[in-house]
């Protein structure tokens, strides 16, 4: 057996600390589009002072963490990018992959079927036979990988906690009408009987909803959790149970139609049949499936992988279920809470909570079927900086003026690399969408735009991979200021920040496999928008609590149908 899994840690190379002067000229001209010329000339003035004064001071303090530290940023990113943050983990940090529908619409087949998948992903991961990724021939960080499995997230007061079980541990819990069932998965040979016995068990009735508690503002979760622990040793080891689980498995009552249900369901279901502390496996009734995604450990390429090679599994017909027998008891155990009457209120209130929340919240899927990456390429540009030229069209014709956009990239070639922000906005984007809605423009200029500023794009998404872009490096920065200190103008310009105010959080992630995927929007008057680009479509995911989620998705199609007829045009 070759461990191969983490065999190349060693030898990759620590995250950079760019140079200040090339971030700060970065961060000038990516919040160019942004500024009038009055701002441009004061903000210039501002990072020229910081750079000269307390940008040295700071940087100086970075590069000396960096030389101590294996990575200068994970710790200060895990911390107050996740754990520390108090607001609920769905809808705002979970994401979700929706499945296409694979085998049939039997619940327990199909959920018995993504179990024993799975289960054989998890041996690759614990034996580390599963080879690393690399991207031409540079292997990605591995870290992340020991969390995928047999592992929580666990509230706790100010700051919650990744928490790592033996994988020995040999279970998945199951949720069914919201009741807890451990189901031993050693032997997986019977999965589909244990499975429609634990349907049937739990159809006579309702459990408290106790899932529901994971929707919470974290310190009143962790609160609920230490009561609901201190009422007996038997809620305490149900916990234990789902905690140490290799997973959750969730099997609902719905039986959703279109890729808007489904997707809701998948992203935040009612809030009670869920578990969201930790990575989930979604069953509908109809046998559509999903995933559903504990952010604060790892990033969405970890969990692609996983779900890819699963539901490749599935689509190869390599997953057997075997033949049905008898279920016996110890194979299913149900996990009971005892709870009180304060128990109880603090699962109604999250229940009230987390449904204001939702109320809120609208969730649309455009499938756009016009073309996809196949036409792109024949234009010769790259179709991620394509479809975010598409997005910036869009909000233009939305909301009158350029949107801060954030678009995700991994870090992985670096030693505990996670992601950096590409920042799609630049002079020559906007550039590219004023000749667009310029009806005296020619054609001509708007491609060579449109070119220029795909050609930006690049630039840019090198700079993030390269882990030498603006925002970690300013983020870091930041973070190395010293009690009694005063951060710099320069770091509290309101002009300069609006280019980091996301109005579209975007993000890509395609898989032949899905036919949805997405998360929350960042900003209250924002969008979050997931995407994905295959051959010959492209599909948009999203959220938001403005209430202008379908008109965005109108302009997003209108858009993507005006940059295919200009370049078909020249």
């Amino acid at each position: 057996m070759t461990k191969k899994l983490y065999a190349q840690q060693s030898k990759l190379p620590r995250l950079p600390v760019p140079a200040l002067e090339e971030t700060l000229h970065k961060y000038l001209e990516s919040a160019q589009p942004f500024l009038s010329s009055d701002e441009y000339n004061k903000s210039r003035d501002l990072l020229n002072s910081f750079k000269q004064g307390q940008g040295e001071v700071l940087q100086g303090r970075l590069l000396k963490r960096a030389s101590e530290k294996d990575s200068w940023l994970i710790d200060w990113w895990n911390s107050q990018g996740y754990l520390e943050p108090r607001d609920p983990v769905t809808p705002y940090s979970n994401y979700y992959f929706y499945h296409r529908q694979l085998i049939g619409d039997n619940q327990p087949v199909v959920a018995a079927s993504l179990i024993k998948a799975t289960l054989a992903f998890k041996q690759l991961v614990d034996t580390e036979e599963l080879e690393p990724e690399n991207i031409k021939g540079t292997p990605l960080c591995t870290h992340t990988y020991q969390y995928l499995f047999n592992s929580t997230r666990v509230p706790l007061r100010n700051s919650d906690k990744v928490v790592k079980f033996d994988a020995s541990n040999q279970h998945v819990v199951v949720i069914s009408n919201n009741r807890f069932f451990k189901l031993d998965v050693s032997n997986a040979d019977n999965l589909e009987a244990q499975l429609q016995h634990i349907v049937n068990l739990s159809s006579d009735h309702k459990g408290d909803a106790v899932g529901v508690l994971t929707t919470e503002n974290r310190d009143t979760w962790s609160d609920a959790r230490h009561h609901i622990q201190s009422l007996s040793k038997s809620n305490s080891e149900s916990l234990k149970a789902i905690d140490s689980a290799a997973i959750i498995v969730a099997l609902d009552e719905s039986s959703p139609i279109s890729r808007d249900q489904a997707s809701w369901g998948a992203w935040v279901g009612d809030g009670r049949n869920r578990w969201f502390d930790k990575h989930q496996i979604i069953v509908y009734k109809n046998g559509k499936s999903a995933f559903n995604a504990e952010h604060s450990a790892m990033d969405g390429m970890i969990t692609l992988r996983l779900n890819e090679f699963t539901l490749g599994a599935l689509a190869s017909k390599k997953i057997t279920l075997g033949s049905k027998s008898a279920v016996k008891q110890s194979d299913v155990q149900e996990l009971p809470f005892e709870l009180d009457s304060k128990g109880r209120d603090y699962i109604g209130n999250a229940e009230k909570h987390h449904d204001a929340i939702m109320k809120e919240h609208t969730l649309d899927v455009i499938q756009y079927d016009g073309y996809g990456s196949s036409l792109i390429k024949s234009k010769k540009i790259s179709p991620d900086a394509w479809v975010q030229m598409i997005k910036q069209l869009a909000f233009w014709k939305l909301r009158g003026h350029a949107p801060g956009v954030y678009e995700s990239c991994q870090t992985r070639k670096f030693l505990y690399g996670r992601t950096e922000v590409i920042r799609p906005t630049s002079n020559e984007s906007t550039k590219f969408v004023q000749l667009m809605r310029d009806a005296n423009a020619s054609d001509s200029d708007r491609v060579s735009a449109l070119h220029a500023a795909a050609k930006r794009h690049l630039t840019y998404a090198g700079w993030a991979a390269n882990g030498v872009a603006v925002d970690r490096h300013i983020y870091g920065l930041k973070n190395c200021i010293e009690q009694g200190e005063e951060l710099h103008p320069a770091l509290r310009d309101a002009a300069l920040a609006r280019s980091s105010k996301w109005d579209l959080s975007t993000s890509q992630l395609s898989s032949p496999f899905f036919d949805g995927w997405g998360y929350s929007e960042v900003t209250p008057d924002g969008f979050g928008v997931a995407y994905a680009i295959q051959d010959k479509s492209i599909r948009w995911t999203i959220t938001c609590t403005n209430g202008e989620g379908k008109e965005l998705g109108h302009c997003l199609t209108e858009s993507a149908n005006e940059l295919r007829d200009l370049m078909e045009k020249s």
